[in-house]
């Protein structure tokens, strides 16, 4: 019985150990970034497809297609579809 007792125990712990409590930080959702390619496209067709353009500053901006913002050399990626708005 002291040995069944000592096998939950540890597995409640291991359990515990996995799931390590998240600080308000951590909660904001990742968004997987392309980058720019170092060699800047001269011509983009005239296609709506939203990106969140990510600027060296770490500021962030709508653009209307991935070509369209990697024209701008102060993007340096983007993560498709429109930026998230800003919390009031």
């Amino acid at each position: 019985m002291v040995k069944l007792a000592f096998v939950v125990t540890v597995m409640l712990l291991c359990g515990c150990a996995q799931h390590p409590a998240q600080s308000p930080a951590d909660t904001t959702p990742k968004v997987a970034a392309t980058p720019c390619p170092s060699a800047r496209p001269q011509m983009c067709m005239m296609i709506y497809d939203p990106v969140c353009a990510i600027h060296e500053d770490g500021s962030h901006s709508t653009e209307g297609n991935n070509c369209s913002a990697c024209q701008k050399e102060a993007i340096t990626a983007y993560a498709s579809g429109p930026c998230p708005e800003a919390a009031d």
